[in-house]
């Protein structure tokens, strides 16, 4: 019964906490200044015959259509009903394209009516295209960096005075240290170079940024630009560290008498793994979770800009510059859900793993 109250106690301090940081994000996106003010207030002053009160007409027109007028505590209670429902309003950096997929918004169309320019775009329904267009290189990644990584730095642990071991453990330091911005953008020109000499027709340049190699081809139905490279980087982002920490927590456990008893019975190599990684399970976990949300948390922004991923990241950089409130509020409770998720996972396994947590 004590484990039952334990899980839901961390239940409902995820659901609270939740509820702290999007009502964060809301008052400080509220209370600061709003630069699109400033883009109207010059708009309609550009032309000579304005007068002032029409400016602040403008402006006050903005706000009644942004939802900023009348008293705080008003609009935070207004807002809260709605987000409990799930009415999360309206994209105003993002319209509806063909085949309804998420476009761009002119300037125009950002800072205009809700009858200004083409169909503006549903959070809910951004968010319904741009999170599985992440979750499809997100998902692959960890399963490839936490699969690769426990099984390499078992084995490290278990053989510490192998080459294959040493080698393990060079290149593990040397993945952690590699910077994924630069890798990202490299790693399409580095691959561009000899397809280019076979005469491949795989590559493209566009644009004149950071992103001016991109792969036109895919493999099935995943693009090479949008799911292949990412899923690429974003492991070779997550294996070194994954490395560490499986070769750290298992070394504790391989010298241990009962693990030279299982060895001394003639056990095999994925015995003798099966029973060091039961026992090293519990902070694995731990560790894991963590350095999975915090790598994932910066990557997945870098990532999508560089490769141009449609997915959350992207959304949420367009959304920022834009002062796209109610899409700022939705990809941050999105955010903070997936990683308040993971540390429920994390406790409610340590809770498996070790009865003794839930007997306080």
């Amino acid at each position: 019964m004590a484990r039952w109250l334990t899980a839901l106690r961390r239940v409902a301090f995820a659901v609270l906490a939740l509820w702290l940081v999007v009502s964060a994000t809301w008052l400080v996106i509220n209370v600061t200044r709003d630069p699109n003010v400033a883009v109207i207030r010059n708009s309609v002053a550009d032309d000579p015959e304005t007068e002032v009160n029409e400016v602040e007409r403008a402006v006050r027109e903005y706000r009644e259509r942004r939802g900023k007028v009348g008293p705080l505590h008003e609009r935070y209670v207004a807002w809260l009903g709605d987000f409990a429902t799930l009415d999360w309003g309206d994209s105003y950096s993002l319209v509806r394209g063909p085949g309804g997929r998420p476009m761009e918004a002119s300037t125009s169309t950002v800072v205009g009516g809700p009858g200004d320019g083409p169909e503006r775009l549903s959070v809910t329904d951004a968010l319904a295209y741009g999170l599985p267009k992440t979750l499809q290189y997100v998902v692959p990644s960890i399963l490839l960096a936490v699969g690769i990584g426990v099984a390499v730095g078992t084995y490290a642990a278990l053989v510490p005075t192998s080459r294959g071991a040493r080698l393990v453990s060079q290149v593990a330091y040397f993945g952690g240290g590699l910077p994924n911005f630069y890798l990202a953008v490299a790693l399409p020109v580095l691959l561009a170079i000899p397809l280019d000499l076979l005469g491949s027709d795989l590559t493209q340049t566009v644009g004149t940024g950071l992103q001016q190699t991109v792969f036109v081809g895919s493999i099935g139905p995943f693009g090479i630009n949008t799911t292949i490279l990412p899923v690429f980087v974003l492991t070779l982002g997550l294996l070194g560290s994954q490395v560490r920490y499986a070769r750290t927590e298992a070394l504790e456990y391989a010298q241990r008498d009962f693990v030279r008893l299982v060895r001394a019975k003639g056990a095999g190599p994925l015995r003798l793994a099966r029973h060091v990684l039961r026992n090293a399970a519990l902070p694995l976990i731990a560790l894991f979770v963590s350095e999975v949300l915090a790598v994932l948390f910066v990557e997945v922004f870098v990532i999508e800009y560089v490769f141009g991923v449609p997915g959350i990241g992207s959304m949420a950089y367009t959304a920022v510059f834009d002062r796209d409130f109610p899409l700022v509020v939705g990809i941050t409770a999105v955010v903070v859900a997936v990683g308040l998720f993971g540390t429920l996972l994390q406790d409610l396994a340590a809770l498996y793993l070790d009865p003794r947590v839930g007997d306080d």
